[in-house]
């Protein structure tokens, strides 16, 4: 089967959440992660398969989503992990969208961004929840005050 994503780290809460979104959108995505018992009820999806994978063991990681098909991979592992999973997305020719991470690591991250290019290929980095949920958060505040005059997030 031919997925449209490939999410590595499916099994945790983010990746589960977006691996959620995706399949009730109506797409096909390889569950990266290592223990499908977390996903259950996502892989009762016609839609859905599970595949192990340790991000750590990059070779692997570029067999797995290779093998996927998928032209998007969304990283949802530890932040910790970005750059093994940017070079396994780069050695396997695909686009990069991740939930995000501290500065230090975006720093490091900016570094590949030569390399997607020449590739042709999307790295999309800090995408993840906190901008949404940061901006419903500030909206429910600002309706409790009469006037707001500057706010930092």
């Amino acid at each position: 089967m031919k997925f449209d994503f490939a999410v590595l780290g499916a099994t945790g809460e983010e990746g589960s959440i977006s691996s959620k979104d995706l399949l009730n959108s109506g797409y096909s995505v390889l569950l990266c992660g290592r223990n499908s018992e977390r996903i259950k009820p996502l892989l009762k999806n016609k839609k859905a398969k599970f595949a192990y994978v340790n991000v750590r063991d990059v070779k692997k990681t570029v067999e797995t989503i290779k093998n996927s098909g998928a032209k998007i991979v969304i990283n949802c592992v530890e932040l910790r992990l970005n750059l093994e999973v940017m070079k396994a997305c780069l050695e396997a020719n695909v686009n990069y969208l991740d939930l995000g991470g501290l500065q230090e690591m975006t720093i490091e991250q900016y570094k590949f961004d030569k390399e997607f290019r020449t590739k042709k290929t999307i790295a999309l980095l800090g995408c993840g929840s906190t901008p949404g949920i940061s901006n419903v958060m500030a909206k429910y505040v600002v309706d409790k005050f009469d006037k707001i005059k500057h706010i930092d997030l």
